[in-house]
């Protein structure tokens, strides 16, 4: 399973919402640009299921947003044909553009 989740927020000192604005930059996601490429390892495993782990990579771009890419591959079967087809799908994956102050 991949999911991504893509979330945008603004300081807690904004007075308003505008989502025009960069969202608040966070220490927990680095800058990243595609290709992703996704961790070799993890010590993570999917919520109650420990034979699945669960790769995670976090990041922001640009100034737009932060996403969140995990991916759970199940161990009973050999990791390694899941991780490098899950690599394939992470690596393409493309950003959508966020409306800049220019668009709005």
């Amino acid at each position: 399973m991949i999911s991504v989740a893509l979330s945008r927020n603004q300081a807690y000192h904004a007075h308003k919402i505008d989502l025009c604005e960069t969202t608040y930059t966070m220490a927990d996601y680095p800058r990243r640009t595609p290709p992703l490429t996704l961790p070799r390892t993890t010590t993570a495993t999917l919520d109650g299921t420990p034979h699945v782990k669960e790769f995670r990579l976090f990041g922001r771009y640009r100034d737009s947003y932060n996403f969140e890419v995990r991916v759970d591959i199940d161990t009973c079967r050999p990791l390694g044909p899941a991780w490098r087809a899950s690599e394939r799908i992470v690596h393409g994956l493309r950003l959508p553009q966020w409306p800049t102050r220019k668009d709005c």
